[in-house]
C-alpha cells in the first residue's frame, strides 16, 4: 500500500507533500481501495462455484428436460458408478488423495506375478481420489451441458467444450485435438479433474494397397 500511495502522491496528484486535510482524503480513498480489492479476490474465488441458479441433481428414471427448464439441447446426466460416502475428514486428509477408492486393488491383468504389483499400481493412476472426489464432483448425481458433453474430444475433429453442473457448481471443460495433436484441460465427463497435452497420438495405418494384376 505504501507504493500505491506513492504513486497517488507523485503521479496522480502532482505534488510531493500533502497538506493534512488531503493527508485524510488520501488515507481514506486507500483504505477504500483496498478493501474493494480484497472483495474483488474473494469474488473471483467464489465464481466457480456461484451460478445463474441452483440446479438440482439428476434423479435416475426422470429425463435430464424434466430436471433443468430451459435446457440446452445436448445435455447428460452423470451418475455416480457406486454409492460413495466420503466424509469431510477424508476429503481434507492429504494421505487419503493418493489412494484409489474405485479400484483399491489392481486388477488380475495389471503386472501378474511380478513384485510391487500394487505399488506400481498406485504409481499409474497417482492421486486419484483427489482428482475425482477432491477437485472433482464425481461422487456426485450431476448434469453436463456443452458441445459434446458425453465426449471428452469432439468426434469430428477441433474444439469441444462442456460444463459439469451441481447445484451452484459450475465446472469447465475445453478440449482441441486436430491430427495427433490433443489437448484438454477441465472437468471430464465423469466428473474428474484432468489434462493432457499431446503431440504424438496414434497415426493412422493407410488402407493395405491392393496388389496390381499380374
Amino acid at each position: 500500500m505504501a507504493l500505491v500511495s506513492n504513486f497517488l502522491r507523485d503521479s496522480v496528484f502532482g505534488i510531493s507533500d500533502f497538506s493534512p486535510p488531503l493527508q485524510l482524503l488520501t488515507s481514506t480513498w486507500l483504505r477504500l481501495l483496498k478493501h474493494l480489492f480484497c472483495i474483488g479476490c474473494l469474488a473471483l474465488l467464489a465464481l466457480p462455484l456461484w451460478g445463474c441458479k441452483s440446479i438440482p441433481p439428476p434423479v435416475q428414471g426422470v429425463a435430464v428436460a424434466d430436471v433443468i427448464s430451459n435446457a440446452p439441447p445436448k445435455v447428460v446426466a452423470h451418475f455416480p458408478s457406486q454409492p460413495y460416502d466420503f466424509s469431510a475428514c477424508q476429503k481434507l486428509n492429504p494421505a487419503w488423495w493418493f489412494g484409489n477408492a474405485d479400484d483399491p486393488e489392481p486388477p488380475d491383468w495389471y503386472r501378474t506375478n511380478r513384485c510391487c504389483r500394487k505399488f506400481m499400481w498406485y504409481l499409474r493412476n497417482p492421486c486419484h481420489n483427489f482428482t475425482f472426489f477432491v477437485m472433482g464432483i464425481a461422487d456426485k448425481p450431476f448434469t453436463r451441458s456443452g458441445r459434446f458433453p458425453g465426449e471428452i474430444a469432439n468426434p469430428n475433429g477441433g474444439w469441444n467444450w462442456a460444463v459439469c453442473r451441481y447445484k451452484r457448481v459450475r465446472l469447465p471443460f475445453v478440449a482441441y485435438n486436430h491430427g495427433r495433436f490433443q489437448f484438454y484441460c477441465g472437468w471430464r465427463k465423469g466428473g474428474n479433474f484432468g489434462m493432457k497435452f499431446n503431440f504424438g497420438g496414434a497415426r493412422k495405418k493407410p488402407p493395405p494397397v491392393p496388389a496390381a494384376p499380374g
